[in-house]
């Protein structure tokens, strides 16, 4: 647990905050109101700590939803070896959650060329959520990118009347995300 945050880091979160509520009462904003998440992620504990929480909000959704047995299979493992690795990452620990996350991709390992482009056929994008999540931990370079694209991948929904993006059906995932942060960084309100 980081010390008491700064004032920007209370801002960001207070506005993914805002963001549920607009949200709530039926506005909708693209994706990109998230990236703010990758400005949270900055210190690897930070990523790591949210990626456990993505998996496991994925883990508890599977089971609620009775998803394939295989993807709770994957992702049950995916919270199990992500939790000692907050506290005590070895090389070891790496090399399996490294493994892991080969596993998960190949599960969804399909592309087919539509028009100019190569697409990914995605059958669980629960199952990406918690590959994306991960590689926020397995390249902490690049964590605050993949904890981004996990957190989008996890709140982005459809309808017709407000298309793709962040619309009132993702106030609960942002809702979750804004209260991560608030008590990563024991942010009151």
């Amino acid at each position: 647990m980081p010390q008491s945050p700064n004032p920007q880091i209370v801002k960001k979160v207070k506005k993914l905050s805002e963001i549920a509520e607009e949200l709530r009462q039926g506005k909708d904003f693209p994706v990109t109101r998230l990236t703010t998440i990758k400005s949270l992620c900055g210190e690897p504990e930070a990523a790591a700590a949210f990626a456990l929480f993505l998996a496991q909000r994925i883990q508890s959704k599977m089971r609620q939803e009775q998803s394939p047995e295989r993807y709770r299979e994957l992702v049950d493992r995916a919270v199990k070896e992500l939790k000692p690795s907050l506290t005590d990452p070895t090389e070891e620990r790496k090399e399996r959650l490294s493994s892991l996350c080969r596993e998960i991709e190949a599960e969804q390992n399909e592309y087919e060329k539509i028009g100019w482009n190569i697409v990914r056929m995605v059958t669980s994008k629960d199952l990406v959520v918690v590959e994306e999540s991960l590689k926020s931990v397995l390249k902490s370079y690049e964590a605050p990118i993949w904890a981004y694209q996990a957190a989008k991948d996890y709140a982005e929904r459809y309808d017709a009347r407000h298309g793709s993006g962040l619309i009132p059906s993702s106030a609960p995932m942002v809702e979750e995300i804004a209260g991560f942060w608030r008590k990563y960084y024991g942010i009151k309100g």
